[in-house]
């Protein structure tokens, strides 16, 4: 705050001061141009003031090292927040995939990983239907593994036997 009240301060005199400068200066139009000319220059550089000093101490913080303090638990819930909003995300996208699919609404979808934020793999995904239909088992498991390759588990399972 000290600060602004300085450059304030320094404003108001170098206005004040070119003011009276330019008031007294001879009437003489080719004199009083250059008087106005110098005035202008001092307030100009008055107003810029601020930013020669931060110009000034810019290589000071371009040197220093940032240093973020993150623990490890902290980035650890970070990792795992990221996977499970991923592995939402799958589920929503695949219970749209199989409705176009396959014409038939899914209730739920869960999709199980590997936990890993850099080298993602889906492991397992659990499909819950509302209607029983037996052909929906083996071309859903089909579908799903065409997807995400023959290591993932499908389960294909019905309202009836959610936990």
């Amino acid at each position: 705050m000290e600060g602004v009240c300085e450059f304030v301060y320094s404003v108001l005199v170098v206005s004040v001061s070119g003011a009276a400068v330019t008031m007294f200066a001879p009437d003489d139009n080719g004199v009083s141009k250059y008087i106005h000319f110098l005035v202008s220059i001092v307030v100009t550089v008055v107003l810029l003031s601020p930013m020669f000093s931060v110009a000034g101490k810019l290589p000071e913080l371009i040197s220093g090292d940032i240093v973020f303090d993150i623990k490890r638990d902290d980035a650890t819930s970070y990792k795992e927040t990221v996977v499970d909003q991923t592995c939402r995300n799958i589920g929503t996208e695949l219970a749209d995939r199989l409705y176009e699919r396959f014409n038939v609404g899914v209730s739920e979808v869960e999709v199980y990983s590997n936990g890993e934020v850099e080298d993602l793999k889906i492991e397992s995904v659990k499909i819950y239907y509302s209607v029983k239909n037996s052909l929906l088992y083996s071309d859903t498991v089909n579908f799903i593994k065409d997807i995400f390759g023959g290591e993932c588990e499908v389960y294909v399972m019905y309202e009836d036997t959610k936990p």
